[in-house]
């Protein structure tokens, strides 16, 4: 359903203009459309993935993201990280979060949110520019 959703507006903007790279970006459910359909195509245009808290307890997200290219964050108290499933997806460039949930935050440390999302961004900037 989220595919659904997404694919006219990522089409309608790809056909907008002439784009000589792509940045498909998805957090939690938006991931789904990324790893289950995007990064499976071929496309004329290089592209890029960016998963903020994908779902990685369901097994097609994890069947989807072997050998694959992209940049995940998702912090160690999501209820779907596990750093076995994680360890199974070394072609990731992964930032692992100690201690935020999965809106990427600490509830009780406003300030260590603030700090370790800082740290996610300089991550995602060096991966953009690297890549």
């Amino acid at each position: 359903m989220v595919y659904r959703v997404a694919n006219p507006i990522v089409e309608n903007s790809l056909q907008s203009k002439p784009y000589r790279e792509v940045v498909y970006l998805g957090k939690s459910l938006g991931t789904m459309p990324i790893v289950d359909y995007y990064m499976q195509q071929t496309s004329s245009i290089p592209a890029r993935y960016v998963l903020f808290t994908p779902l990685l307890s369901l097994q097609h997200t994890m069947i989807n993201l072997l050998d694959k290219h992209a940049f995940l964050a998702i912090g160690t108290a999501d209820p779907h990280y596990s750093q076995e499933k994680l360890a199974q997806l070394a072609t990731l460039q992964l930032a692992v979060l100690e201690d935020l949930n999965h809106s990427l935050e600490n509830p009780l440390n406003a300030v260590l949110s603030i700090q370790l999302c800082q740290s996610l961004i300089t991550q995602l900037k060096i991966f953009l520019q690297n890549n």
